[in-house]
């Protein structure tokens, strides 16, 4: 299904039909040429914009309309104010990504975005915020068993919308998306390109989140282990128990658009 075309869009279009048109008549009478026509596709594809309120995406029973009913519900409420349009690319990104988890369930989906915005600050910043200039605590492998290294003057601090760090994490991100280690070169594309940030994100999500048992099971806190259990789940301070119940509370709220009725399960991090 799409949606209708912009005033402005459809004379846009008009004016390319008008001008693939003469170029036609032209070409009547003079000696014939080849035509690429992928880029005036490309063109179209780009002005005719899918209908996103009330659409689902394939293995996502969830709308756009819900996207943004959730995202209302929370903390993060003022990232409604920008351009719709924009809100409405928040939601087919997500939506997208979603669909790519195997066997993935609406309740999955509210823990997977209650993450994404804690993580992101309400999908606003892309990049861990005290690293602007590099973080070389970050440049560890991450993963004991890696032999993995950091390229020289790199920094693989937090990025995307779920804070992708160290190499390990950099490169086998990479490998599985590309089949290569650009990634691992280049770490600053995670935040720099949106869909690479939404595309690192969900890897993150599929390979080192769900694969806690507990998470499919329901259990939210288990995917706040997963992500920063170090630090919010086995640290009995305060100040950091409060931000995982803060994520959990995030979550309740989304899962109550995305699932209407289903009880939000809190274990798996601080009980």
């Amino acid at each position: 299904m799409y949606s209708s075309i912009r005033p402005s869009k459809l004379f846009r279009i008009l004016l390319v039909a008008a001008s693939v048109l003469s170029i036609s008549t032209i070409c009547a009478y003079a000696v014939p040429i080849k035509l690429d026509v992928g880029p005036l596709m490309e063109f179209l594809s780009s002005v005719i914009e899918p209908e996103t309120s009330g659409t689902a995406m394939a293995g996502v029973n969830i709308t756009c309309s819900q996207f943004t009913e959730a995202i209302k519900k929370t903390q993060y409420a003022r990232i409604l104010d920008v351009d719709k349009d924009d809100v409405d690319k928040l939601c087919m990104h997500f939506l997208k990504g979603a669909g790519r988890i195997p066997d993935i369930t609406n309740r999955e989906a509210a823990m997977a975005l209650a993450q994404f915005m804690w993580e992101s600050g309400g999908l606003l910043y892309k990049e861990e915020v005290n690293c602007k200039y590099g973080c070389p605590q970050y440049n560890s492998p991450g993963n004991p068993h890696s032999d993995v290294k950091p390229v020289p003057g790199k920094s693989y601090h937090g990025r995307g919308y779920i804070q992708l760090t160290h190499p390990d994490n950099y490169n086998s991100c990479s490998n599985s998306l590309y089949g290569d280690n650009r990634l691992l070169e280049t770490p600053e594309q995670v935040a720099s390109d949106d869909q690479t940030a939404w595309d690192a994100s969900f890897w993150f999500w599929i390979n080192r989140v769900r694969t806690d048992p507990d998470i499919i099971r329901g259990k939210f806190g288990a995917s706040t282990m997963q992500i920063n259990g170090m630090h919010e789940c086995n640290n009995p301070a305060p100040e950091n128990l409060n931000k995982a119940k803060m994520r959990f509370k995030l979550y309740q709220q989304i899962l109550s658009v995305f699932s209407p009725g289903e009880k939000a399960i809190e274990g798996g991090c601080y009980n």
